[in-house]
């Protein structure tokens, strides 16, 4: 009975979280922008700005956008973190090439339980600086997006042979 039970949003709801602040960090993240990122319609952005406000994760406001709470940013940053965790391992453990390990990360950090991360990568992953790509790891009570060197890093396979040709 004095058990509390912590859920993980669900898969739907980390990916909105994880697209607003790919897009806008700590500022607010337009209803287009997501739709654009997530290839949904802006019907659905708006629906899900709104659930999100519910849900205390996001602000919410019609025309103007949404932006991360400290409570929406922290989840954001965990689910960040855990994909650049996961591209490294896969990266440098498992021989995937750059092409397959971000939709491989990306349906991995949904599946593998914080227990998982903490007991199979040492300690100097969780603190690294530096992630594949000169990409940088964020903390969890980071106040904004870090600087991506390679305007290609954090696309899809697809959106980087289009950007550079």
């Amino acid at each position: 009975m004095g058990n509390i039970v912590v859920t993980q949003p669900s898969v739907s709801v980390g990916d909105y979280l994880k697209a607003m602040w790919e897009i806008a960090g700590s500022g607010a993240a337009s209803t287009k922008g997501v739709a654009d990122r997530l290839s949904v319609s802006s019907a659905s952005v708006t629906n899900m700005f709104a659930r999100l406000q519910m849900m205390g994760l996001a602000l919410y406001e019609p025309y103007r956008g949404a932006s991360l709470t400290r409570r929406g940013r922290t989840e954001a940053l965990r689910l960040v973190q855990r994909h650049r965790l996961l591209e490294t391992f896969l990266l440098e453990h498992l021989g995937y090439s750059w092409e397959d390990v971000h939709e491989e990360a990306e349906r991995l950090e949904h599946a593998v339980s914080d227990e998982f991360l903490r007991s199979a990568w040492p300690r100097s992953w969780a603190i690294r600086s530096e992630i594949p790509m000169a990409r940088p790891s964020p903390h969890p009570t980071a106040r904004c997006r870090p600087r991506i060197r390679d305007p290609s890093v954090g696309q899809r396979p697809a959106d980087v042979s289009s950007s550079r040709g």
